[in-house]
């Protein structure tokens, strides 16, 4: 019981940690009190749950929300295993979104890119024990659709690392839309079609704030 309370200590911590510059302390209150009641003690974290149900984050811009979703998935790993001040750490570890890697490409060409950068995000959150079958998974789906091994290796690139060449040629949209529905049906194989679901649109939110989705619509990749 007492290892449960202090993993309990530790996952509250994590949750002020993580929303106190953004909520002010009533919405923290309120979150901690939602987590106690209804998501505490789940076997796995139901972080984007958890995060859509805070009424005071819904007001935040997408991006926030989406950096405070990843700063919950690594705060929640430490605290399942380590002590406040070690989940405190990762939080603060995290690099900003200014950090990410700059995309170039056409418009298509960067929106596709940041939605597979969002697949490695989550992919990489949940361990080797998903992320590799994932890159299993996407080379099969890959070769399944007759794409270029080449294409698959640079989608495996911008997933663990990031970023790839600006020398790759994706080639025209239906390719690239072929590309993303092989991402995710590897995400599927590694982490589930709910979790595979749910990095797809969280994906789509994501590219939903790039310049370039002014010209191109990250939902034709749905």
């Amino acid at each position: 019981m007492a290892a449960v309370a202090d993993r309990h200590a530790r996952e509250r911590a994590v949750i002020r940690q993580v929303l106190s510059p953004h909520v002010d302390e009533s919405g923290i209150l309120r979150a901690l009190e939602l987590w106690d009641r209804q998501f505490a003690g789940r076997k796995s974290v139901p972080i984007i749950e958890f995060v859509n149900a805070i009424e005071a984050v819904q007001a935040l811009e997408a991006k926030v929300r989406h950096a405070l979703r990843l700063d919950l998935y690594r705060g929640m790993i430490q605290a399942a295993a380590g002590s406040v001040a070690a989940a405190a750490r990762t939080v603060s570890a995290r690099p900003s979104q200014s950090a990410r890697p700059q995309l170039d490409g056409t418009p298509a060409e960067i929106v596709f890119m940041r939605l597979v950068q969002h697949y490695g995000d989550a992919l990489r959150e949940s361990g080797p024990q998903v992320s590799q079958p994932f890159l299993a998974a996407l080379r099969q789906a890959v070769d399944t659709r007759k794409l270029p091994a080449m294409l698959g290796d640079a989608v495996a690139t911008i997933a663990m690392r990031g970023s790839v060449s600006a020398s790759v040629q994706w080639g025209n949209t239906a390719r690239m839309q072929m590309l993303a529905q092989a991402v995710y049906e590897a995400a599927c194989k590694a982490a589930g079609p709910v979790a595979a679901d749910r990095m797809l649109l969280d994906g789509i939110e994501a590219a939903q704030t790039l310049p370039a989705a002014k010209l191109f619509s990250p939902r034709q990749f749905l």
